[in-house]
Formats: C-alpha cells, structure tokens, sequence
C-alpha cells in the first residue's frame, strides 16, 4: 500500500493484540462473516486481556475473523460474481430513528445506515487507514489534506461521485442552520475545496492529527438528490453503499435491497433487507423464536439465557453510559454537587445486579481502556452515600429538584431499569430526582442545547468509536463543544497543545492528563460499560462489532 498517503508526522502507537480486534471493528464493509467473541469480566483490569465472562448460559464461541483484502489505491475492484443476491433478511431492533440524514442526526449511532453510504477511508483490523472513496492522500500543509478520489463509482440515483460531493457533506456538516451532531466527530472539519472533480482538500480549523480517523466517519451523499430536495435524507438518503432505502413506514419497518451498481469488492449476497422496530425485548424475542426475525438486538441478561447458547451473540460496547451536568446554570455548576451525584452511584451493584455480568466498570473515564488517552492510575469514584449527603448539605441544596434526562429504552443494555436505578440513588443523597424519560427526538433537542440548557443532567452514552479521546473530550468538555455545557482554561490549554502534537505517544500523555481533569471536575460522569447482547436464528450468522454497526454486505442466509 505504498501509493497511499501517509501523514508522516502522526507517529506510532504499539497496540496490544486486545486493541487491533477493538478497532478492526470500524471495518465494516470489508468484513466476512464469523461467530462473536465472548465478552470481558466486569472485573478485569485495564491492562488484563479479556477473559470470557461467567454466566450461566456461555455466549457464541470464538471463530477467526475473515477479513477481506481492501482495493489497494489504482486497482480496480473484481467484478461481480455471476449469482445476483437472493433472500429476504428480517432483523428486529429497539429502537427506530427520528431520522435517516446520517450528516445531521448521528446520535445513537443509526447502526444499520451504514451500509447506505460510504466514506473517503475505512480502517482495517491493524487500524491503518485503506481507501473507499478516496484512493489516496497526502498532508499538504498542518491545516490542509488532499484526497485523489475513486473513478467509476455511482450514487443509487445514477449520479457520478466527484468531489462536489464530498465539499457539499463539510457544508452541510457546518450549516448552523443545520446543527449537524456529527460535529462532535468532524469539529476540526472547516471547508472542502475541490481542486478538480476527482481531487478534494479538506481544510481543517487547526492541525488536527486524527483527521484521516475522522474521515472514516463523514457520510457521502449524492448531491443531485440533496439540491433536488434537502429534506429527502430524511427518510430516502442517496449514498454509494451496497443497499439502498426503498421505503420507510414509520413506527413499522425500512425496507432496504441491494444496489446492482455497487462498486466495491464484495457484493451483497442478501437481496432485501427488513429492519423492523419493536420497543419491548420480550416481543423481539417471540418473533426470532417463531422463525419471524433473523437477528434481534438489545436482549436483557435474563432473556439470552431462554435461547441456545449459539443462538446469542455478544460484543464488548464502545459506550459508556454517563450523565453530562449542566455546568452553565444552577446548582450544579457546584463542583460539590457533581461530586455528591459521582459518589451516590452504586457501580459495583449495577454492573453486578444489572448487567449480570454483560458490562463492566469505567474505572472513572467515559471512554474504554482501548482508547488512546485512557488513564490507568484513575479508579472510579468511590461510593460513598454518606459523603454524598454531606455534600449535598454544604452545597445547601436539600430537597431541591435535579432534573435529569434521558430516551425512552432499548438504545442500550438495561438502559432504562439503570436510569431509574441511578434516579432513587439520587433521592438518597437528600436532592429529589426527576428523572424525565422521552423520545429519542425531543430527548436530542434537551441533549444538545448547550447556549440555554433547561435541565441539570442528561443521561448519555459517549462512544469511543475513534479509538482515541480526543473526540469524546472535546465533546463534552471542550468550550463550544457540540454537547459541552463546560469550559476551563486548562482545558482549553491542553486541547491546543494536543491537537498540535501529531506524535501519538506525547498525545496520548497529553489526554491523560486531560483524562484526570475530567475526573476531577465532573463535567459528565460515567456509570457503566455495556456489552452488546444480540439473538439470531440458526440460519444466520454475523460478527457483534464494539461499534454496534450490522454489516449486511456479505451476510448470508442458510436454506
């Protein structure tokens, strides 16, 4: 892969063997088919490597990973095999999204989009960065990288991708008007500029030396469709991936099939795709029991256990469930008040009792132990109710209404029994808990208005999808960051230096340190790692990814 950019001043990281299966994840496309690996105790150290958990019905048993070979930057893809795809998959999940415009709302990640799109690079198992949409790159200067995209490839709409495609996805990225929550990935993103139409430069706000990680996560659409009619992303995004939408009847199902013209090695093997929304996991469950669903997501602990061991799958989560304080306005701008709510949460109980061994503690970080960043010497705030109250008490804040919200269920493991658990650990501490469960759409709008927030708390779910802090930090502890209700000028300080730095290993020290302030001053406090729990029927198979993305490219369905 000599022919493919470089940035030569990103340094290098060793990675353990723990972490290259963690960020192979992110290659979704390029993935075969396997049997997931059985998720870590909740006790094991950062620095263990992850042992299988101990329940009393062992999930699906380890396979290797197939991966298959990315096109190397002036290759061609193979051609199509000569059987077209066939079949009808159903898959059944939680929770339907307000939204299928991928550039604008991201929040809660809309797992299966991702086979409606493409990006300009995906990551492979060693996390070294391939082409999709771009065939090569190059740092011109600290502030400017140059993509040379790929010729021949089509949006679902027949139009050619160029670059004008790519510029229009940064401007919509940074419309105002728009609020994109991708922002919190690509906030370093200032402009794209097309040299020519197969030739782009991404210009950025400062250096920024993960932009190429980045880049994995900005959505191409067609801008044919987009200027034709802004709002059809909503429901009909174009994008040049292996399926594309054929129809959504809310609060019902999308039907997605595959696209005959898809440009990329592999070819979708499976015809249509039915991804059905269910609230209630017992339902779910019925219908994969009654042969009606293929794969079924978010299944509690207690439900896994009625199903075949082969018939479950599991994966280690990149999330961890948190609640971000307002820090703008009222009581809780108190550091005596964050701290009594970070010492109240039982964590050893809810991962115990809760998870029933599918999750694990966050040893006082909101990114996992993978993530470059991670500090080691942080332990999670003890549980200290006692303390708590005596804070609570100096603060002077007895009986007054902390209000804290959250979405509705099924978007993560024990979601809601595990905010409303967090809810009466609140009320001990003397405060009175109003913990206010809504939709995902308006649970969004309180999330993310930042200028004016209205609320003390919101229960979230900061993903390490980066491999790297620096996006989860700036989002919720960066001033003007896309979810932060915080600023400090060491923080501030510290990102400049960071974001400057483009070895990885002064980085990394670098948000450690900034690991540590967060814990000490508690813009947001984490409260547990899940894992993903997932059913399926006999005649399915797939890989659980970290991620929490389906690939459906090469998923196939036995007779």
């Amino acid at each position: 892969m000599s022919n493919v950019g470089r940035d030569s001043g990103s340094g290098s990281r060793k990675r353990s063997r723990r972490e290259l299966l963690r960020v192979g994840a992110g290659f979704l496309g390029m993935m075969g088919l396997a049997a997931a690996c059985a998720p870590a105790p909740p006790a094991a150290k950062p620095s263990e490597p992850a042992k299988p958990a101990e329940v009393s019905k062992p999930v699906a048993t380890t396979t290797p990973v197939a991966v298959a070979t990315p096109i190397p930057a002036g290759q061609t893809a193979p051609s199509a095999a000569k059987a077209g795809p066939t079949g009808t998959l159903s898959i059944l999940l939680g929770t339907e999204p307000p939204s299928l415009d991928i550039q604008i709302i991201s929040n809660g990640r809309i797992y299966y989009t991702d086979n409606i799109y493409d990006t300009l690079v995906s990551p492979d198992p060693t996390m070294k960065q391939f082409p999709s949409l771009a065939e090569s790159w190059e740092r011109i200067d600290p502030l400017k990288m140059r993509f040379k995209l790929r010729k021949g490839v089509k949006f679902q709409d027949g139009t050619p991708f160029t670059s004008e495609a790519v510029v229009l996805a940064i401007k919509r990225l940074n419309d105002p008007d728009l609020k994109s929550q991708l922002q919190g990935f690509l906030d370093t993103f200032q402009e794209g500029v097309a040299v020519d139409d197969y030739t782009v430069d991404v210009m950025t706000k400062g250096p920024d030396p993960i932009l190429i990680a980045r880049s994995s996560f900005l959505p191409i659409f067609s801008p044919t469709a987009l200027k034709k009619d802004p709002s059809s992303a909503n429901t009909m995004p174009i994008g040049t991936g292996p399926y594309r939408v054929v129809e959504w009847t809310k609060g019902q199902q999308i039907k997605l099939t595959a696209f005959d013209e898809y440009w990329g090695p592999n070819k979708p093997a499976v015809k249509d795709v039915i991804v059905g929304f269910r609230k209630e996991a017992s339902v779910r469950l019925t219908a994969l029991k009654a042969g009606e669903a293929h794969m079924i997501d978010n299944l509690t602990p207690e439900l896994a256990q009625s199903l075949p061991k082969e018939q479950v799958i599991t994966s280690r989560a990149s999330e961890t469930l948190s609640i971000r304080f307002n820090c703008k306005t009222g009581f809780t701008t108190d550091l005596r008040v964050r701290q009594a709510i970070a010492h109240c949460i039982d964590r050893e109980s809810i991962v115990r009792d809760i998870y029933q061994g599918f999750g694990q503690m966050p040893y006082g970080q909101i990114y996992n132990d993978l993530t470059l960043g991670f500090n080691p010497d942080l332990k999670d705030t003890q549980y200290d109710l006692e303390k708590a109250k005596q804070l609570i008490k100096e603060a002077g804040v007895e009986g007054q209404e902390f209000v804290v919200t959250g979405a509705t269920a099924n978007r993560w493991l024990k979601d809601r029994e595990i905010m409303e658990a967090v809810g009466a650990m609140i009320n001990k501490t003397g405060l009175k808990a109003n913990v206010k469960l809504v939709e995902l759409g308006e649970a969004n709008n309180y999330f993310y208005e930042v200028q004016n927030p209205v609320v003390q708390g919101s229960f979230t779910s900061p993903s390490s999808d980066l491999v790297d802090a620096d996006r989860v930090l700036a989002n919720y502890a960066k001033a003007g960051g896309r979810a932060s209700l915080y600023s400090h000028p060491d923080m501030e300080k510290m990102f400049e230096a960071e974001r400057a730095e483009l070895d990885n290993e002064k980085r990394g020290a670098i948000m450690r340190e900034m690991s540590k302030h967060v814990f000490d001053n508690l813009p947001v406090t984490p409260i547990s790692q899940p894992y993903w729990i997932y059913g399926v029927s006999p005649k399915f198979k797939f890989q659980a990814y970290p991620t929490g993305q389906i690939p459906m490219l090469r998923m196939q369905l036995s007779q």
